[in-house]
């Protein structure tokens, strides 16, 4: 992981057809081949970080069985794990909230002929967002070797699970 993207993606070309893929996924999620905290259902496959090396910035990956054409690719993201996506999310949210709310009302107050305070929100939310994302970045950076150990392991979920019969 050389670049540092938000949800850095990628794609594993796999051999046989859509449905002979779906089955292998299922038969590997029964036969307990997909090894420990890794997840799958229908055509989606989920990996994380061991409970024992989780932090806070620790990275999930998710990935998901897709036909392209005649033959079938899977498709994977890492993210955040999903309750620290959401809060993410949600703090996003609030900072875009606090910049149009902050425009709007000190919008209101200057055509009311006031001192526009309420304008204030509007940087205060916009840095808001931009500390978001650079904690993200960070984040990203501090959790390379587990985002690395998390492909790798996909890569070994692929060659058992997905090998050519």
């Amino acid at each position: 992981m050389t670049t540092l993207r938000m949800q850095p993606t990628f794609q594993v070309a796999i051999d046989g057809t859509y449905d002979d893929a779906v089955q292998r996924l299922r038969a590997a999620t029964v036969g307990g081949v997909l090894g420990a905290h890794t997840d799958a259902a229908g055509s989606c496959l989920d990996l994380r970080v061991g409970p024992s090396e989780r932090r806070p910035w620790s990275p999930h990956l998710g990935a998901q069985l897709t036909p392209v054409g005649d033959g079938v690719v899977l498709f994977a993201r890492f993210s955040p794990r999903p309750e620290i996506w959401t809060f993410v999310m949600m703090l996003y949210f609030a900072a875009a909230c606090l910049a149009c709310g902050g425009a709007v009302y000190g919008w209101v107050q200057y055509t009311l002929g006031e001192t526009p305070w309420g304008l204030i929100g509007v940087p205060v939310g916009l840095a808001a967002i931009a500390v978001l994302h650079i904690v993200g970045v960070v984040g990203q950076r501090l959790s390379s070797d587990q985002m690395h150990d998390l492909r790798e392991r996909l890569d070994r979920v692929v060659a058992e699970v997905f090998k050519s019969p």
